[in-house]
């Protein structure tokens, strides 16, 4: 007999706590990270200036080499440090998913909140601490590893919204009589599409990598990768209908 004193596993209640859980951890660890950047932008800015005297003084490019780093930088702050760090950083999102979620369906869809919240709340910090971005144009290093994400900040951002209203009709189809049940197919749209999306952000890699300053984002394939994904998740609801 159902213990009358628990929410139903379809009720908005089930969810409503987890649900806060990972938007509030979306909000704090934006500051988190936001907060880092500071720190570490005070640690390399007077590098980035010394080995490129004619950027501005807040400019993320070029890049700085492996060898730069490690000639210029302190002792203790080297690149693979800084990777690693990044790497953790979506470990524990992960972590944080996986401990609110009770299949790998919400597993997913937790996921996908939550770094859509991190995102937008990392870029308001970051304008809060430091004024910056200045606009939505103003080019970011997004993630540095296995090669560097760069774009405007508008492209994280509209994948992070594309990715909490997805998370969002996701979550309110759970307490509903027909939850969303995604079969093969529709997984392997939105995992190509989300590889679709990434690869336009590595985009320039090689070119900045070798010291080069971003020109062009490769807009075009970022559609690609959201009209894919989306047309799986799409589906995916149609079948549902």
């Amino acid at each position: 007999m159902a213990d009358p004193t628990k929410p139903d596993a379809r009720s908005p209640d089930h969810l409503r706590r987890p649900l806060a859980v990972l938007v509030l951890f979306g909000i704090v660890f934006g500051y988190a990270e936001a907060a880092t950047v500071v720190y570490i932008r005070m640690t390399l800015d007077p590098i980035h200036q010394r080995v490129f005297p004619d950027r501005a003084a807040d400019d993320l490019f070029p890049l700085l080499t492996v060898e730069q780093w490690s000639r210029e930088g302190p002792a203790t702050a080297t690149a693979f440090m800084e990777i690693s760090r990044e790497f953790s950083t979506v470990l524990l999102v992960a972590a944080v998913a996986l401990a609110t979620s009770r299949d790998v369906r919400q597993w997913f869809a937790s996921f996908m909140l939550t770094c859509g919240v991190w995102d937008f709340f990392y870029y308001l910090w970051l304008r809060l601490l430091l004024g910056w971005p200045r606009t939505l144009h103003d080019w970011d290093l997004i993630f540095a590893a296995p090669l560097p994400w760069v774009g405007p900040v508008w492209a994280p951002l509209l994948v992070a919204a594309v990715m909490v209203v997805s998370a969002g009709i996701f979550f309110r189809l759970e307490v509903s009589a027909r939850p969303l049940r995604p079969r093969a197919i529709h997984w392997i749209a939105v995992l190509t599409g989300a590889l679709v999306i990434m690869t336009a952000f590595w985009w320039d890699a090689r070119h900045l990598l070798a010291s080069g300053v971003p020109e062009w984002f490769n807009w075009p394939l970022l559609s690609a990768g959201l009209i894919l994904g989306l047309a799986g998740f799409l589906h995916a609801l149609y079948q549902r209908a």
